[in-house]
């Protein structure tokens, strides 16, 4: 276990420059347009959604540790690629950061496909909630401290040198990963799965609490998934933030989430996952409403936005960890590999079609640049956030998709 959270210390700052802000003020330094850069920023998690599945069936099969170890070297491999042909120039350029962000993709997949069920053997049932709170409450930790020593080297607008310096160290931290995944045992001998990968597909969606559950974690990643990069395109692009405010807005998300681990954790080994669903989804729907209506709270705007950016943090954190506890509860023991990366692929699909959604409503150019709600000046961003706000107040009536809402799952492990 100890392995595990060390290892995702070293190789979840790639996973967060896409989330802190940091790929994003890249993008926009590289010239993309708003679309290409909610469209980039969605990428990986959609190439991950296709091929998660394939690679988790051949894991029990070619070993669930050896392609962890081999999806991380690569996924460092991918992320160098996008920090250096970022430094060619024009469209060349952004053909190699979009590369770059593919094969960091595929490569992630190759890892997850095998990541949970590698930890099932880990991860004693009684502890699991607390050692995922630890394990994310660790990395993003890791992560604020890392955003925090970059802040002083962001300005208003930060050369594109100055930002490759930075990835060029995130980078050096992933190569590191691999070397200290070595250290974590697959302590199960995984039975693969007799049937071909289509008919164990089928198998799974016939299983109703399992198929239920996996719709129930989509739905939520649909409307929420996608709503931090819009966060910081409205902060960017609307209200002209510098890149350093908006870099710190991205870190005090990242420190909401860090708590959202730590009790998240906690509150689902002593209570079950029941209450953290529940608070969670309403949370979610008051904060990203509370977002659009910001112009009407007192004091400084950016209070205001750093406020709610740490509630949606906290949420989305907790949110996860009864997520990935859930999940290794009621997954079929044969084949774990594939069941587990079934249910995060389309927690992984519903984040990437959040951000694709979101790409193809600003490129369809519907929504109005500029609009106001009750004299408050709002932007076509603002829009897109205020309906995955609403959607997610009116999807509450799939709370009862997840088992453990509609009643007391007596198989879920108490220590």
């Amino acid at each position: 276990m100890r392995a595990a959270i060390a290892g995702q210390c070293f190789g979840c700052l790639g996973q967060q420059a896409f989330q802190n802000g940091l790929m994003l003020l890249y993008l926009k330094g590289l010239a993309f347009s708003d679309v290409a850069i909610v469209v980039c920023l969605a990428l990986p998690y959609l190439v991950m959604s296709l091929l998660s599945p394939v690679t988790a069936y051949w894991s029990d099969r070619l070993g669930r540790k050896r392609l962890v170890i081999v999806g991380a070297v690569f996924q460092a491999a991918g992320f160098l690629v996008c920090t250096l042909l970022g430094a060619l120039p024009g469209a060349a350029g952004r053909a190699g950061v979009v590369a770059g962000v593919a094969a960091w993709g595929v490569s992630s997949a190759i890892t997850g496909g095998a990541w949970f069920s590698l930890l099932s053997g880990v991860a004693p049932p009684g502890v699991r909630g607390r050692f995922f709170g630890k394990l994310r409450f660790s990395w993003q930790l890791t992560g604020v401290v890392f955003t925090a020593l970059a802040a002083p080297f962001l300005a208003q607008d930060t050369p594109v040198l100055a930002l490759q310096c930075l990835l060029g160290a995130v980078t050096l931290s992933m190569f590191v990963r691999p070397v200290i995944f070595t250290a974590i045992p697959d302590l199960e001998r995984p039975e693969p799965l007799a049937d071909g990968f289509i008919r164990s597909m089928l198998g799974l969606a016939r299983i109703d609490s399992y198929a239920s559950f996996v719709a129930y974690a989509f739905l939520l990643a649909l409307f929420t998934a996608g709503c931090p990069a819009l966060f910081g395109l409205v902060e960017k692009r609307f209200l002209g933030l510098g890149d350093n405010t908006v870099l710190w807005l991205g870190n005090v998300f990242m420190i909401g989430s860090m708590i959202g681990y730590f009790a998240g954790g906690k509150v689902v080994d002593r209570w079950g996952t029941k209450p953290v669903f529940l608070i969670c989804h309403f949370t979610f729907a008051a904060t990203l409403i509370a977002y659009v209506l910001r112009g009407f709270a007192p004091g400084p705007v950016v209070w205001t936005i750093g406020t709610i950016r740490f509630v949606f943090g906290l949420v989305m954190a907790a949110s996860s960890v009864a997520i990935s506890t859930e999940m290794l509860a009621i997954c079929p023991a044969k084949g774990l590999s594939l069941s587990t990366s079934v249910c995060n692929t389309m927690y992984v699909a519903g984040s990437s079609l959040s951000g694709l959604m979101s790409g193809w409503a600003l490129k369809l150019g519907f929504l109005q640049k500029q609009w106001t709600l009750m004299g408050a000046p709002l932007s076509e961003y603002n829009a897109i956030l205020l309906v995955y706000g609403v959607m997610v107040g009116l999807l509450v009536v799939t709370l009862g998709l997840a088992p453990s809402v509609i009643g007391k799952a007596e198989w879920y492990p108490r220590p």
